[in-house]
């Protein structure tokens, strides 16, 4: 009898599946003196003034806090 198996004896390496890369998050700039309706929500405020884009888009009121002149 003919085996069709080839007789090299040489065993295949044995494949372990890829690890999975450590997931990075995206990079964004902090918001600093967005408003306290972004704050509350916990929300990225673009600081456009006198209405942010989120709080138009969603017809909220939007109060910013005081400006400090000295603090740059």
């Amino acid at each position: 009898m003919s085996d069709t198996r080839s007789s090299t004896g040489a065993s295949l390496p044995d494949v372990s599946p890829p690890r999975n890369p450590k997931r990075r998050r995206a990079r964004h700039n902090k918001s600093r003196k967005g408003c306290y309706t972004c704050k509350l929500r916990r929300v990225k405020c673009d600081e456009v003034r006198p209405v942010c884009g989120a709080c138009s888009f969603r017809d909220e009121p939007c109060s910013f806090p005081p400006l400090d002149e000295h603090v740059m």
